[in-house]
């Protein structure tokens, strides 16, 4: 199932979010034109987890930076439709801010539950989706009742059908644990999605519902 968009009007624009895709955005576009200068940023920013545990500060700059490169355009387009999507809401609900702050968080909070399983290991880390993640389980539970517009295969054809936001992202979120918890006993299964991050940003997601500033919202001018 693949979403499009969701029917859920918000209140302000998204300053912090359209930064955010358009850095992902920017920084995989110029990479592509320059590959060997994109390799070597991968070698200097991606998050790795045996460097950061020989050297945690020297490292520490890979829990965020990891979450700016990605691997390909599969990997960022289906990673910016996701923020697209749902990020807008989250940050008209939260605040521009705490939703900078909150998605930091949720990356590097993502790095360190990835890192914990992998040790020494030296496969580099890259892209937005364990932050991501945890703006999609704030999602989930801010606007359960939303509808998202996803297109789903009936036979030959994609048709575009509406899911309440809380039995759509239920269902991803199912998949990532599951998913996780096959990774956990054999690295190899992941095919280099890197799932442990993604539970480590919907934990972080969780937490920031629990215990996170929630800011109300006003009525006024929508854009």
């Amino acid at each position: 199932m693949i979403p499009i968009g969701d029917e859920n009007p918000r209140y302000s624009f998204p300053v912090v979010n359209t930064v955010l895709l358009l850095l992902n955005i920017g920084i995989f576009v110029y990479g592509f034109f320059h590959p060997a200068l994109y390799e070597a940023w991968m070698r200097e920013y991606a998050f790795v987890a045996g460097l950061f545990w020989a050297d945690p500060m020297a490292h520490a700059y890979r829990l965020v930076s990891y979450a700016f490169l990605h691997g390909g355009w599969l990997h960022l387009l289906g990673n910016m439709l996701f923020l697209y999507i749902f990020g807008d809401n989250v940050e008209d609900r939260i605040g521009h801010f705490s939703y900078l702050v909150f998605y930091l968080l949720s990356a590097v909070v993502g790095a360190l539950v990835q890192g914990a399983f992998l040790g020494s290991s030296t496969i580099p880390m890259v892209g937005a989706s364990a932050a991501i993640s945890a703006v999609v389980i704030v999602y989930m539970f801010f606007f359960p009742t939303k509808n998202v517009v996803t297109l789903v295969f009936f036979g030959f054809f994609l048709v575009p059908v509406r899911i309440p936001a809380f039995f759509y992202i239920f269902m991803w979120a199912v998949i990532q644990l599951l998913n996780s918890l096959l990774m956990v006993g054999n690295i190899e299964f992941s095919g280099g999605v890197a799932y442990l991050a993604h539970v480590g940003g919907m934990g972080m997601g969780l937490l920031w519902v629990l215990l996170g500033p929630k800011r109300r919202l006003r009525a006024r001018s929508r854009w």
